[in-house]
């Protein structure tokens, strides 16, 4: 069903007024079209709006964190923010500072809260400029801003953690679906490395490249299981 919906909304689109749109699922020739895998776009002449699949996350949907204690984060922030036209309401700007490479819990709540009551509704996914700080007690940094600090997603060797709600999903919306925004970093060995690397992933959007992947097998066990 789901493969169906998607090639209509492909090859056909649905046109529906603007005002129809009033839940998250919307009924169209008897058949439901999830709004959270589309956006819309203005017909042009016309009060009606087409209704578009989405393939990825819209630069609305993105929120940067920038650490104001860190020149080079707010220099990576901006530069971000404009090669990937993410509105500046969406720039989130918290002061952190540590100098890395971890933070605590007691740390780290504070300044969760303030970056969660700064995100607009609409994001589902965050971009950390901070690169020094890398930890959140047993936590990465990045999972923290996803889940929040949770220790039971801290591993004890290699026994199982809690289950990641957004693992095998096909929402695009993790947040309107599971109440967390998936958090990358921004990383490199100084500004003009991170920009490059802003740089290339740009080039590449919808270029869907080829490649070679390896599984290696090594001497750490624990690693070559997967």
């Amino acid at each position: 069903m789901r493969l169906l919906l998607f090639l209509i909304q492909v090859s056909l689109l649905v046109c529906i007024p603007t005002t129809a749109i009033t839940s998250n699922t919307y009924e169209t020739n008897n058949l439901p079209v999830n709004i959270a895998l589309t956006h819309t776009i203005q017909a042009e002449g016309s009060n009606t709006e087409i209704l578009v699949p989405t393939r990825g996350l819209r630069p609305e949907q993105i929120a940067i964190i920038v650490n104001t204690a860190s020149s080079q984060s707010i220099k990576i922030g901006q530069y971000y923010q404009r090669k990937r036209s993410i509105p500046l309401t969406n720039v989130i700007r918290v002061a952190i500072p540590i100098k890395g490479p971890s933070i605590s819990a007691v740390q780290f709540s504070p300044i969760k809260e303030l970056v969660d009551k700064a995100t607009p509704a609409e994001v589902q996914a965050y971009v950390l400029t901070c690169s020094n700080i890398y930890r959140v007690d047993c936590m990465s940094i990045t999972s923290a801003f996803a889940f929040g600090y949770d220790p039971s997603y801290c591993a004890s060797g290699c026994k199982t953690t809690k289950k990641n709600p957004y693992f095998n999903s096909n929402s695009s919306t993790p947040f309107h679906h599971y109440k967390i925004r998936p958090t990358m970093v921004l990383a490199g060995e100084d500004l003009d490395n991170i920009k490059k690397m802003i740089d290339r992933g740009i080039a590449s959007d919808d270029t869907a490249p080829m490649g070679t992947g390896y599984l290696l097998t090594t001497s750490d066990k624990a690693r070559s299981s997967r």
